[in-house]
């Protein structure tokens, strides 16, 4: 890809960045006051985790140092006057292609309870409730947190959706990653559903 083009996606996602007030990270944060890094055990989950085989974490680690050097797919994040950021291909994406890891800070559910935020990540889903987590990007993260919602409740904007959050077990811990589910067009925004298919996240306000 030309070099220019890729320095003018790499600074459309530092602008909204600084504009959101978030500093970048491909990492998952635990910060003090915060959940500790000893809480995202897959041994607390309420359900049976999909496992992150020794291949597939390789290929997760070459595509983390890639995003690493700059070598991103191809994703612009523009301004929009209804939801402030959306993310869009800058070329066709193929499927399956890895978008990014959720990233951002690491807490638990119930500290977030009067959050308004809309880019709240479920993490770890618990046996016991009050050891729920989630990512929460506002004070860190990178291009995911501007990834588009869909609204669980429109059948139109369901059909918008061409990328899916998965939680994978990753040497006994938890990790959301995004990945395309069919081939995305240049322009086309990218959509995600923050439910993975349930109700539960409030969604009405969505495009």
């Amino acid at each position: 890809m030309d070099q220019g083009r890729r320095l003018n996606q790499l600074k459309s996602l530092a602008v909204a960045l600084i504009a959101s007030g978030s500093r970048f990270t491909e990492e998952l944060i635990f910060s003090p006051g915060m959940a500790i890094k000893s809480a995202n055990n897959v041994n607390l989950e309420s359900s049976q985790t999909q496992v992150l085989h020794k291949a597939d974490r390789e290929i997760l680690s070459q595509c983390k140092n890639m995003l690493k050097s700059g070598e991103c797919p191809p994703l612009l994040v523009v301004s929009d006057p209804v939801q402030g950021y959306i993310v869009q291909a800058d070329e066709t994406i193929k499927d399956l292609t890895f978008i990014c890891e959720y990233t951002g800070e690491v807490d638990y559910l119930k500290n977030r309870d009067c959050d308004n935020s809309y880019s709240l990540m479920m993490l770890l889903e618990a046996t016991n409730p009050a050891e729920d987590l989630v990512i929460c990007p506002d004070k860190f993260g990178n291009i995911s947190r501007f990834l588009s919602g869909i609204n669980n409740f429109r059948r139109e904007s369901r059909k918008k959706l061409n990328c899916k959050l998965v939680r994978y077990n990753v040497d006994g811990e938890m990790r959301v990653f995004i990945v395309a589910i069919r081939k995305i067009e240049k322009g086309t925004t990218l959509y995600c559903d923050y439910n993975a298919g349930g109700y539960t996240y409030p969604t009405y306000n969505f495009v």
